[in-house]
């Protein structure tokens, strides 16, 4: 391959990267996951919490951006070797956040029934102090 002594690859580089800073400049940033607003009732609250916790367990089920023909595929290549890099820990995570969504399940299926039991007794205090005259 000829090299052209006129050929100034340095301009060419800064060019191409500015090219890329403008494009990358005007696309839009990914919108955040919407967080559930806290419910007035403490149980919905819980039940929204443990619904974000499960749509967001797995951390490596992200959302494929692409930046067009110019970054797609240098972009989508290295989001590849970065998963395979990171599978192990991606999935170690993922594994502990799916324990703790089904730990935190369990402690709120408890709390109900804790909840249930006490409304029973007060219920049942009512009833004797009724009974008794107080």
């Amino acid at each position: 391959m000829h090299r052209d002594d006129n050929f100034d690859e340095k301009a060419l580089v800064e060019r191409i990267r500015q090219h890329l800073g403008e494009q990358l400049a005007s696309a839009p940033q990914p919108v955040p996951p919407r967080r559930p607003e806290p419910a007035a009732d403490a149980s919905d609250g819980i039940a929204a919490e443990l619904r974000a916790m499960a749509n967001s367990c797995d951390v490596a089920d992200v959302p494929v951006r692409s930046y067009r023909a110019v970054l797609g595929p240098a972009l989508n290549a290295a989001r590849t070797v970065a998963r395979k890099l990171f599978a192990g820990a991606l999935e170690r995570q993922a594994s502990y956040n799916a324990a703790n969504l089904r730990l935190v399940s369990a402690y709120e299926r408890e709390l109900e029934e804790l909840r249930r039991r006490c409304d029973a007794l007060e219920a049942t205090i009512r009833e004797l102090r009724a009974k008794i005259g107080d």
